[in-house]
């Protein structure tokens, strides 16, 4: 089959999808990412992405799901700042 992978793993540029968090400012391309000539971006409703987000990072830290008090928390100070990181992405 054809490799896929979560940023670089390690499994060099013979792939065919790599998922990122890029634009996101904590985000990172791939090692090869020069190497790129051509690419499909599809980029998530950030209606569903930053909240998604969120949840990514909560989780690494604390190794459960956010309580909705953790995410409104969130939201109020952060929101902002990232839909200016999605708009300057796409446009």
């Amino acid at each position: 089959g054809l490799q896929t992978c979560s940023k670089n793993n390690g499994r060099g540029s013979n792939i065919v999808t790599v998922k990122a968090h890029y634009p996101q400012s904590a985000g990172v391309l791939p090692d090869f990412d020069d190497q790129i000539d051509r690419a499909f971006i599809v980029i998530l409703n950030p209606l569903y992405a930053i909240p998604s987000f969120f949840n990514h990072i909560h989780e690494m830290k604390n190794h459960v799901r956010a309580p909705i008090e953790a995410w409104i928390e969130w939201r109020d100070m952060f929101v902002q700042n990232q839909i200016s990181e999605f708009k300057l992405f796409i446009m």
